[in-house]
């Protein structure tokens, strides 16, 4: 039942320093509270088991935490996990001489309010300007705002 208490201490702690880390950078408390939880293992193990088996757990404690990190950041963990400076979302971009207000076109998708159309053979995101529009409907272009397209349907 010790030996779970030192590793259940270890583990805690672990995962914390890797929420801190990898999750929630900037927060601080989860290291402390991780470094905390892993130093109350090793001095668990210490006081328990002797200081062979504690330096073995201390050493052990370093080098699993330091193979760990050194992995996650080699592997590229990291960079799935981290936020971009930049967006590569890809947004309605387009030639305003092709695509302006007046150019017909025809939906795609149904445009509830907003959603795919066709001008041309390019297919881009259109927003309706009243209500829902169904799909393979004629539309027309009424106006563009930055890279917005605003749509609406053609009546006959």
């Amino acid at each position: 039942m010790d030996w779970f208490i030192v590793v259940a201490l270890l583990a805690l702690g672990w995962l914390l320093l890797f929420l801190e880390i990898f999750f929630i950078p900037g927060i601080t408390v989860l290291v402390v509270i991780g470094a905390l939880l892993m130093a109350a293992g090793i001095i668990f193990s210490f006081a328990h088991y002797g200081n062979e088996s504690g330096w073995y757990v201390l050493l052990g404690t370093v080098a699993f935490v330091t193979l760990s990190l050194i992995v996650a950041f080699k592997s590229g963990f990291w960079k799935g996990l981290s936020l971009k400076d930049e967006n590569r979302a890809r947004m309605n971009t387009f030639d305003h001489e092709l695509v302006k207000p007046g150019t017909l076109g025809k939906s795609i998708s149904r445009i509830a309010p907003s959603g795919k159309a066709m001008f041309g053979d390019e297919m881009y995101e259109v927003h309706s300007e009243s209500g829902f529009i169904d799909p393979n409907t004629p539309l027309e272009v009424v106006k563009i705002y930055l890279n917005r397209i605003v749509v609406k349907p053609l009546t006959a």
